[in-house]
Order: C-alpha cells, then sequence, then structure tokens
C-alpha cells in the first residue's frame, strides 16, 4: 500500500490521546510553538481590547452626533421663526409708511397752484 501512496502519513493511534494524532502532526511541534501561541494569544487579546474601544468610540460619537443633529433642528425651526418674524415686522413697517405718508397728506395737503 506505501508504494501506491508513497505521500501519505500514517496515522498513529497513541494510549495517551482518545483521539491519537498522526505521527507527522508530533513531528511539527517545536520548542519555539508554545511562544507563537502566547504571542497570537496576546495579538488576539490586544486585538479584541483595540475593537472594545473603537466600538465605544462609536457609540460616543454617535451620541453626540444625535445631540448635534438635535441642536442643528432646534436651530434650523428658530431660523425659519425669525425669517416669518422679519416678514411679518418688514410688512408692518411698509404699513405704517403707507400710513404716516396718508396721514402727512391730511396734515398738510397739497398746494394748488391757481395761477395758471
Amino acid at each position: 500500500m506505501a508504494e501506491a501512496f508513497p505521500n501519505q502519513v500514517p496515522f498513529v493511534l497513541f494510549d495517551d490521546s482518545p483521539l491519537g494524532s498522526s505521527a507527522h502532526e508530533r513531528g511539527t511541534h517545536t520548542p519555539e510553538m508554545p511562544h507563537r501561541y502566547e504571542h497570537c494569544l496576546e495579538k488576539i487579546s490586544k486585538l479584541e481590547s483595540e475593537f472594545s474601544c473603537a466600538q465605544e468610540e462609536i457609540r460616543c460619537l454617535n451620541r453626540a452626533l444625535l445631540i448635534e443633529s438635535a441642536k442643528l433642528k432646534s436651530v434650523e425651526e428658530k431660523c425659519v421663526l425669525l425669517e416669518t418674524s422679519n416678514q411679518s415686522l418688514q410688512l408692518k413697517a411698509e404699513n405704517l409708511v403707507k400710513k404716516i405718508a396718508m396721514k402727512d397728506q391730511q396734515l398738510f395737503p397739497p398746494k394748488r397752484d391757481f395761477s395758471s
């Protein structure tokens, strides 16, 4: 059978392992493996922490955005009210100018020129 599959790694079961492992798997472990594993765990932990901080920052920014959005809406509503009030005051001012002109004409009628 080895002649038919020369690259196949034999599967060997050991008594101390419930699942067993292949000879190939046991041979790939090196003394630096636990250090690399610890390094990977530390990196994962650091990335999870950064991710958590980023999520919290996003929540804070979203809250700030909602607050500023509400302020903007309030200012826009005040602006519309002020524009309406301004138009109303301009109309009243124009009406007062017309009334003053009418009163001036009543008090000081134009002089007629009878010389012709």
